[in-house]
């Protein structure tokens, strides 16, 4: 595992929710971080683009998608095109969609999921 001073905010939060999910007895986790295995790239609908899942765990027959955000939040920004595409690919793979941000975040978060017309489950972390 990586040390905490080594670590983006982005990172330490991928760190503490795969911390978390091991905690609650996932034993399949994947992870968009050095030192665990990868998640599999999803491509966008018009194939234009991939995008990698922050983690996807699985337990007990259910698989679980998760995109970490730290950054800013707006309609046409990345986190918007990227959620929209794990939104879909969750619907497609029967996956439970989750996103997870910074304490803060949660009012911005669902604004932005309520003008994209997706639904995820939203988990805020305290640094």
């Amino acid at each position: 595992m990586l040390k905490v001073k080594e670590l983006s905010v982005h990172e330490f939060i991928i760190e503490k929710v795969i911390d978390y999910l091991a905690g609650l007895g996932f034993k399949e986790i994947f992870a968009n971080l050095p030192g665990f295995p990868q998640p599999e790239k999803i491509a966008s609908r018009n194939k234009r683009m991939s995008f990698i899942p922050d983690i996807v765990a699985e337990r007990q027959g259910e698989t679980y998608l998760f995109a970490v955000e730290t950054g800013d939040l707006y309609i046409d920004g990345p986190a918007a095109r990227k959620w929209q595409e794990f939104y879909s690919y969750a619907g497609q793979n029967n996956m439970i969609f989750h996103i997870v941000v910074p304490r803060g975040m949660l009012k911005k978060v669902d604004a932005l999921l309520t003008k994209l017309g997706i639904t995820a489950v939203v988990h805020q972390v305290v640094q």
